[in-house]
């Protein structure tokens, strides 16, 4: 609990570097309160996932032999784990950052056990996540109890309650890093034309797409649809910006860590990618919707409505960056049921996650200011809220919980 919540704070303090103003004392406390309560969690005696150690495993031989950081091929084959998949009858090797066990490394050797470290990073990359929301909050236009609020939203999300109790630790730090990314959008958008920013922008790209590897359907879409934003908006030179800002980190990405699976989706993963996977294929519509209600709830999505309608008089920018967000998780989310075979392992709901958290504050926000019967139906759409979430939560957890001896 001691090195999470100095690594929160490391993190706070890093963010504030970059980002005056994003070190705020409430970011800090709630980040901190859920990380410290997330370390209880996975590290109680009765809490077990397997995937834990299969983690572990991969950072001792990481630790062994420092090259699988970039050729994984033969640990893959070797042990069938990180993205192996039965395509069309044939085995497929899935490239998978190693950038979240790159991360543990350092960590095992300061704590000298190994799956405690995967869980300390996992669970230092959930409170980055929560600083984030704080900030990009309040780059939003959000005060700063409504930024709270995101966060303590954000925190209860079933969503994370199933990464960290499954121990998708690294779509976790892909996560937050995908919303550094929306963060840096929101504060800096506007200065595109800066060459210094585009250079930054260039940098938050590159991080995005090397941490995880999900993130490259994430990033491409999120600045697609941010490019295509600011064309209909008449800033046609920062969307032209942004794409050759993606286009470069595309590149390097593509020739440090896709190279090599070119010709294996060309030839094994391509002419499958209509294959459905489940009756659930047969309306991707109607199953991306069902996910959604499941990890999110009606409660958030109502809130969510209603933080947009607030947000209207918002920068134009900032409208776009959330815009582009949601478009990208709403269309991802339609591809995993379309497409499963290329989408499966896309992380829309993670994208979205942070966006929600804060249209959700707007939206509680904007019905505890009306007043009267207004009032009355925000504190019962944020106690069905909290009645969802608390209960997939500890659903969540109380299903990784084993008995001794079992």
């Amino acid at each position: 609990a001691l090195v999470v919540a100095a690594l929160v704070l490391l993190l706070s303090r890093a963010l504030a570097g970059f980002w005056p103003g994003a070190e705020a004392r409430p970011a800090r406390a709630v980040a901190l309160v859920a990380a410290v309560l997330a370390v209880l969690a996975l590290q109680h005696p009765f809490f077990y996932y397997p995937d834990v150690e299969t983690h572990a495993r991969f950072v001792a031989a990481l630790r062994a032999d420092p090259y699988l950081a970039i050729d994984a091929t033969e640990y893959q084959l070797r042990t069938g784990t990180w993205a192996t998949r039965l395509i069309g009858g044939t085995r497929v090797l899935f490239p998978y950052s190693p950038a979240f066990h790159v991360l543990v490394v350092p960590v095992a050797a300061f704590l000298g056990d190994v799956p405690t470290a995967v869980k300390t990073v996992g669970i230092a990359a959930f409170g980055l996540f929560l600083l984030l929301v704080h900030a990009a909050a309040r780059a939003a236009g959000l005060g700063p109890r409504a930024a709270s609020v995101a966060q303590i939203v954000a925190a209860l999300l079933p969503v994370e309650a199933s990464r960290l109790s499954l121990a998708l630790y690294p779509g976790l730090l892909g996560q937050a890093c995908d919303l550094l990314l929306v963060t840096f959008l929101l504060r800096r958008a506007p200065t595109l034309e800066d060459r210094g920013r585009l250079l930054q922008a260039f940098g938050f790209l590159l991080v995005a797409q090397l941490a995880y590897t999900g993130s490259i359907f994430n990033v491409a879409g999120l600045v697609g649809f941010f490019a295509i934003l600011q064309w209909m908006g008449g800033d046609r030179r920062a969307s032209w910006r942004a794409l050759a800002a993606y286009a470069a980190a595309a590149a390097l990405v593509v020739l440090f860590q896709y190279a090599r699976f070119i010709p294996v989706l060309w030839r094994d993963v391509l002419p499958h990618a209509q294959a459905a996977s489940g009756p659930a294929a047969s309306n991707p519509f109607a199953a991306a919707a069902a996910r959604l209600l499941q990890f999110y709830g009606g409660a958030l999505l109502l809130l969510a409505l209603a933080g947009a309608a607030r947000l209207r008089e918002a920068e134009p920018h900032v409208k776009r960056v959330l815009g582009a967000s949601l478009a990208t998780g709403a269309l991802l989310l339609v591809l995993r049921y379309a497409a499963p075979s290329v989408f499966k392992d896309a992380k829309e709901l993670e994208l979205l996650a942070g966006p929600l958290a804060i249209l959700g504050a707007a939206g509680l926000a904007r019905g505890w200011e009306s007043r009267g019967a207004g009032r009355i139906v925000t504190a019962l759409v944020a106690g069905w809220f909290l009645a969802f979430a608390t209960s997939a939560v500890a659903a969540a957890y109380a299903v990784r919980f084993v008995a001794i001896g079992r």
